[in-house]
């Protein structure tokens, strides 16, 4: 396809052929030899079509995926939040854009792969959010104002390739009433749309597949910007012709499986550190201090410390005299500090009065 090629005949000789071609460039730069559409109107159909008709072929190169799993380690820390979200059944962007073949469609800059705009994803976010009611104070904070900035920064959404499908898409779209919407009448009038205008079958290019949307900012305001972004993708859609049910997406999963993986990576490094800490602390107890920490590491739920010391003081789990006093001595403040302490007895049968008993216990390792 010769009219199409993005490379100059002098290199074509010299560098190897490209493993896929920036659809962006193909639609804005590559045109060259664009037949003219009133005078030869077939030859233009032809011609656009044949173009269409590749860049649909293309799919996301190494280079493409390799900046895209470098995006999602990039917005890996605590202070992005992000989900997937897919296309029902497939969505338009940037039709709106300045395109000889009438043919639009948003494309990263970089790498000529399908994107949506962090800014169409703020505004379909802020218009439901809107519609909801929403107050002022937390649409100026999620979405900023004319005196002052966002708390949250609403990036582009990158698109995953992991189905196999080719992220362009061709689409017909048949307006019936051109008229209507683009003519009046010699009096200045709308021409009213009637049953019996034809329709006029016009070639687009659409996207399909999976989205990653990201959000960076305090977690509180991000956390709340995702849940209004849901509602908005699965109830609203985002992008041009939503009336005519394009646009509409489903959230397939709410994290990056890197923030994920270093959640789980930083809770063990967690607990790795508590556990280092605990065992140098028990280096710098003494013997018997050191058994005591086990006794209570062991008991059983619910148990008090000052029962399950003083059992296993009467088990001889110390056995040296002065580690028995020193135990005690520790029972003992256990016992003070909870109310539990008592050297006079308060019942009638002070056999029943468990915390004279446990006293007069503590008491005979204290002689």
């Amino acid at each position: 396809m010769s009219q199409f090629k993005m490379m100059r005949d002098a290199l074509v000789s010299v560098l190897p052929g490209p493993e896929s071609v920036h659809a962006g460039l193909w639609l804005y730069r590559g045109c060259k030899r664009i037949p003219d559409r009133e005078t030869d109107s077939e030859a233009f159909n032809a011609y656009r079509d044949e173009l269409v008709s590749t860049i649909c072929q293309q799919s996301p190169s190494r280079l493409y995926q390799l900046a895209f799993e470098r995006w999602q380690r990039c917005t890996a820390s605590q202070q992005f939040r992000s989900l997937y979200a897919q296309t029902l059944p497939r969505l338009f962007l940037g039709t709106g854009n300045s395109n000889a073949l009438e043919a639009s469609v948003q494309t990263s800059h970089s790498y000529g792969m399908p994107m949506i705009p962090g800014s169409a994803i703020k505004g379909c976010a802020r218009a439901y959010a809107a519609k909801i009611d929403v107050g002022k104070d937390y649409l100026d904070a999620l979405f900023g104002e004319q005196t002052g900035a966002a708390c949250v920064i609403w990036h582009d959404a990158w698109l995953q390739f992991k189905d196999g499908k080719n992220p362009f898409v061709r689409e017909i779209l048949t307006p019936h009433h051109q008229e209507y919407y683009g003519k009046r009448d010699e009096d200045e009038n709308v021409v009213e749309a009637t049953d019996f205008d034809s329709p006029v079958p016009v070639l687009q290019i659409a996207v399909q597949g999976v989205f990653y949307i990201v959000l960076e900012g305090d977690p509180a305001w991000t956390n709340l910007g995702l849940q209004i972004l849901k509602k908005a993708l699965e109830e609203v859609g985002i992008g041009a012709k939503r009336a005519a049910g394009y646009g509409l997406m489903r959230i397939t999963g709410d994290e990056n499986p890197e923030i994920e993986r270093l959640r789980q990576q930083q809770i063990e490094e967690q607990k790795k550190a508590k556990a280092d800490a605990e065992a140098a602390r028990l280096a710098t107890l003494v013997p018997w201090e050191q058994t005591r920490e086990q006794v209570l590491k062991g008991r059983p739920q619910g148990q008090k410390d000052f029962v399950a010391l003083l059992k296993a003081l009467e088990a001889g789990r110390w056995q040296a005299p002065e580690e028995k006093r020193a135990i005690a001595e520790d029972i003992a403040k256990r016992l003070k500090a909870n109310g539990q302490w008592k050297e006079t007895a308060t019942k009638k049968n002070p056999a029943k009065d468990e915390p004279y008993q446990l006293t007069l216990k503590v008491k005979a390792y204290l002689q």
